[in-house]
């Protein structure tokens, strides 16, 4: 049930646009809006085509980028960034890290 609520948090945020600086962090695009910030773990749940940039607050980098469809899941918990469930990356994450999930819709 946590997990749910969650999720659901994360769409009200993309929804009222919680905002990106223009040009505030390399690597994403000035368009994007911050969707979820956390430690530790941090998801999110695409309503709408577009594309998603995860990044490491403390390394200022973006360490995943990948267009989305309506409905797909991203998350990175620990080491591990899934999408959908399916790891796609599991290397050069760290447990401790802040993480920030940036969305842009497709136009």
């Amino acid at each position: 049930m946590g997990a749910v609520w969650a999720v659901s948090i994360i769409w009200v945020g993309a929804a009222i646009g919680c905002g990106n600086s223009a040009g505030e962090y390399a690597g994403v695009p000035s368009a994007a809006r911050l969707v979820d910030e956390r430690p530790e773990r941090v998801a999110f749940v695409a309503g709408a085509a577009g594309a998603v940039y995860v990044r490491d607050v403390a390394a200022d980098e973006v360490v995943f980028t990948r267009a989305l469809v309506v409905g797909q899941t991203v998350e990175a918990c620990g080491e591990r960034l899934t999408v959908d469930g399916q790891l796609v990356r599991a290397t050069g994450l760290r447990s401790d890290a802040m993480y920030q999930v940036f969305f842009v819709p497709r136009d």
